[in-house]
């Protein structure tokens, strides 16, 4: 699984979910290989272990408190910079057996606002998003217009249209998670259309990749 982010975010979660049947009563390793020190963040019934954290790391992962009750083991990073991108384990043992292994690619990227110029008249204008990394089929895509803090297109299944801020139809890509193409078209562009776009990806209430227009 892959996330992207931009290193201005103030965070990033890196998913990781196994059964309750896995987690109870285990402990949770996330660990970073490619590192001298590689552990990044443990977490066990006590609560979180520390001591042997990777100083890079310090003060900036959290888990949550009942992560071993509910399954869920999504670690989040705060601060996240383009050196923390590399992949992340997320391992579970119990007893010393391990029990799950998921790996999560994490890509920060240099915030860097791409400008689409176009001019009244044109058929359309497409604003452009695209993933270097794998995204799961089940995650969903949202464009939102920032400065109105409007939703412009869904996908899947729902395709929003307002006259007041945009003046013509929106369109994605048939399967644009397989695809990695998550690039908007706005037909009939007008100057009232001008403005910040946001491409942002989730699943499960996890943001997966972000990008600004």
């Amino acid at each position: 699984m892959g996330v992207e982010v931009f290193d201005s975010m103030e965070s990033v979660q890196l998913p990781c979910r196994v059964n309750v049947s896995i987690s109870m009563e285990s402990t949770v390793v996330w660990s970073r290989e490619d590192l001298r020190f590689s552990t990044v963040h443990i977490h066990q019934q006590s609560g979180d272990d520390l001591s042997e954290q990777n100083q890079r790391y310090s003060n900036r992962t959290m888990m949550s408190k009942d992560a071993l009750q509910t399954g869920d083991l999504s670690l989040t990073l705060k601060n996240p910079t383009v050196s923390d991108s590399e992949t992340y384990t997320c391992t579970v043992r119990r007893f010393g057996r391990e029990l799950s292994r998921i790996h999560v690619h994490l890509q920060v990227k240099v915030y860097k606002l791409q400008v689409v110029k176009t001019a009244e008249g044109v058929e359309a204008v497409v604003l452009p998003c695209k993933s270097k990394v794998r995204l799961p089929p089940t995650a969903t895509v949202e464009w939102r217009r920032i400065d109105t803090d409007q939703v412009v297109h869904l996908y899947p299944s729902i395709q929003l249209h307002c006259p007041e801020t945009v003046r013509g139809l929106t369109q994605m890509e048939d399967n644009p998670l397989r695809t990695r193409d998550l690039s908007l078209t706005l037909y009939s562009p007008n100057h009232c259309d001008s403005g910040l776009y946001v491409c942002t990806v989730q699943k499960g209430g996890n943001n997966l990749k972000q990008k600004v227009v």
